[in-house]
């Protein structure tokens, strides 16, 4: 009888490792985010595991792996569509050396709270605040600069006062440097651009005023405002009434008199399209589906800009349900 038992619970275990191997999806991808046929043409490698409910909520596990094998990213996403993976909770990126690169929290498309940045060497680089700023009726994602060290471990900046170096991702050049206080940018900043081109730009309390872009070939670019956000192709009054004309009031919500703001978040990537929305406040689902269905139908936008050049540039809009209008 109890070898018997045995027998039976080694099976049960040799089919829940199946089983789970079986949900286990593979993916080959390429750094722009889309999933190729085969490894030869991948970047790197994400894994999505079964769903993992121990924490009370439905989490699947990300792993990504770099082309040697070498973990690249671990986290838990919402969702196990690759191509809209919605991360929640810790979360942990590594440089192909195996060093660790940023230790951070994921509430959906985005990183809240402190995230701490390390150089290749292992050496803490710098640590970032991120959070939504709910003011009115509007809800914008902002970033704080915390503490910056130099590569030998050298503080430049703490407790977001001090000078701040801006590298790219691979540390090869830097983006931007100059003085920080209360966490923001003051002063002249100056940086550069992977195509060589370069520039210089006045800060007041974190927003870059008057500034020069200098081309690679001499060529100059004065600017009135260092960032510039994206915008509707014909501008604010008729983003309005192109969502007055396309939003369909949900017959459900209607019937259950369900009506209120419904402010979403989104990307607009450099060529104008949009990508990445979330609702992050909705009376019901309903109601925050038809608003994200409205934001994709606007595409194209006019894209941000960043010192004269077209960016990808987050975005919030608030759309405000009321039943006296349906």
């Amino acid at each position: 009888m109890k070898k018997s038992l045995i027998i039976l619970i080694l099976s049960l275990l040799l089919w829940g490792t199946a089983k789970a191997q079986q949900d286990t999806v593979l993916y080959y991808m390429k750094n722009s985010g889309v999933a190729v046929a085969n490894k030869d043409s991948a970047d790197y490698l994400l894994r999505i595991m079964p769903a993992d409910s121990s924490t009370g909520k439905v989490l699947y596990p990300v792993i990504e792996y770099y082309l040697n094998g070498k973990l690249k990213f671990t986290g838990n996403s919402k969702t196990k569509d690759y191509s809209d993976l919605q991360l929640q909770g810790a979360a942990v990126a590594y440089y192909p050396n195996g060093q660790r690169k940023r230790l951070s929290t994921y509430a959906g498309y985005y990183r809240v709270g402190e995230s701490t940045e390390f150089y290749p060497n292992g050496k803490v680089y710098a640590i970032r605040k991120y959070f939504f700023d709910k003011t009115k009726n509007s809800q914008a994602y902002v970033t704080r600069l915390v503490e910056c060290r130099d590569s030998t471990g050298k503080i430049l900046a703490a407790n977001g006062s001090g000078q701040w170096v801006d590298y790219d991702d691979d540390f090869k050049y830097v983006n931007g440097e100059g003085n920080i206080t209360d966490s923001l940018a003051n002063g002249q900043w100056k940086g550069a651009f992977k195509d060589s081109s370069r520039y210089e730009c006045s800060y007041v309390n974190g927003e870059g005023l008057a500034g020069v872009r200098y081309d690679k070939d001499g060529t100059t670019h004065p600017f009135d405002k260092a960032e510039v956000e994206p915008s509707y192709k014909g501008g604010v009054q008729d983003f309005y009434a192109f969502l007055g004309h396309i939003i369909k009031y949900p017959k459900v919500d209607k019937e259950n008199n369900v009506q209120g703001k419904v402010i979403v978040i989104f990307v607009v990537d450099a060529d104008g399209t949009i990508s990445h929305t979330e609702a992050v406040r909705a009376p019901d689902a309903l109601l925050s589906n038809e608003a994200i269905r409205a934001i994709l139908a606007s595409s194209p936008w006019k894209p941000g800009q960043q010192f004269g050049r077209p960016v990808r540039a987050q975005y919030t809009e608030t759309i405000n349900f009321t039943l006296g209008n349906k």
